[in-house]
């Protein structure tokens, strides 16, 4: 019995053995012609680089002069950074003289809250919000009872001393109607506050006036409201935001041409240091061209940068003072005017992307 049972586990341990995975014990694939030149390829580019190092230490004195030699360059980076930083500064001060030349408010400017009575919580909040130290707001408290001659005179002051208006409009048309037609003919900048659901165009405004929603400036502060003021009056307290915009387009041109400047640059790394192998002299030589073309490339970026900020800042002024009628496209305008700067994304976010809708003609 016990040999009939070992002999059937024997046949059992035979079955599994024939059911377990066969072993490829086929001959290796001889190399290919590809590999074979890969592996040439490797080997002979790392004997030269091996070699072009030791060509190198020996061409340019062994560490002390390779140490020589990276202070050398690092005097010659050290005075692209001090030229560039003196370029910047120049331009600073270029944009401080075009800003007083083109008519930068050196005084506080001021800013006129036009609004319909019923609202004046509203305008009192903004009223209280606004002041800065270079914005002061003028506000006319509403009083029954007073002669209607001496409202519409003081109204119309009010407006023809203001450098801007913000405007809180109610459902009906109102004394504002006076006020707001002023500041149109007198091309003051405007900024309307959409406070109501279903609000709609005051009778004396273009469509094109940017709109501030209510509520994202309550929650949000009135920063944004009180920084598009001041670009739209050119107060002082815009001159150096308006610099950051030209700092912010010279960034967006650094980034777009940044790969094709990382191409050149490994380019210009494998020609230096087979120069440094082989003649070290013209190898420094090319390496500090390299460094002032990269100091010219970006003179010109910023100078580009630059321009571009002046002729978006025009353009914006224009549209804030409605010298082009904008209409639905005022939001757009002012997406293109306003830098990636948060403090200008800030302003986009608490603008309406439509216009308010005239009041529909009664019958």
């Amino acid at each position: 019995m016990l040999d009939r049972k070992l002999f059937q586990g024997i046949l059992q341990a035979d079955k599994m053995t024939d059911q377990s995975p066969s072993v490829d014990k086929s001959p290796p694939k001889p190399w290919s012609v590809l590999d074979v030149f890969v592996v040439i390829a490797v080997l002979g580019l790392f004997g030269l680089g091996v070699y072009l190092s030791y060509r190198t230490y020996v061409g340019i004195g062994g560490f002390r002069g390779y140490f020589a030699l990276l202070g050398r360059w690092l005097t010659q980076l050290l005075w692209v950074l001090a030229v560039f930083t003196a370029y910047l500064a120049g331009f600073a001060l270029l944009h401080l003289v075009i800003s007083v030349v083109t008519g930068t408010a050196l005084r506080h400017v001021k800013i006129f809250i036009s609004f319909q009575h019923d609202y004046e919580p509203i305008a009192t909040e903004i009223a209280k919000a606004l002041p800065a130290r270079d914005i002061a707001v003028i506000k006319l408290p509403f009083t029954s009872g007073r002669d209607h001659d001496d409202v519409i005179a003081q109204s119309l002051d009010a407006v023809t001393s203001a450098d801007a208006i913000v405007v809180v409009p109610g459902a009906e048309p109102s004394w504002m109607a006076n006020e707001l037609g002023h500041a149109v003919g007198s091309r003051k900048p405007i900024a309307v506050i959409k406070h109501l659901a279903d609000q709609r165009l005051s009778d004396s405004l273009y469509r094109g006036y940017p709109v501030f929603g209510w509520d994202k400036l309550k929650s949000g502060g009135f920063a944004p409201l009180r920084r598009f003021l001041a670009f739209s009056t050119k107060s002082r307290s815009d001159v150096w935001p308006q610099f950051g915009r030209s700092l912010a387009g010279f960034g967006s041109f650094v980034i777009a041409g940044f790969f094709a400047w990382y191409v050149i640059a490994g380019l210009v790394k494998e020609v230096v240091q087979v120069l440094l192998a082989f003649n070290p002299r013209r190898g420094e030589v090319v390496f500090v061209y390299w460094i002032w073309g990269t100091f010219g490339l970006l003179a010109l970026a910023f100078a580009l940068g630059f321009t571009r900020a002046i002729a978006l800042r025009v353009r914006g002024l224009a549209v804030a003072r409605q010298k082009i009628l904008t209409r639905e496209a005022t939001y757009s305008e002012f997406s293109t005017v306003f830098s990636s700067l948060k403090a200008d994304k800030d302003i986009l976010q608490v603008l309406e992307k439509a216009p308010l809708e005239p009041r529909p003609e009664e019958p």
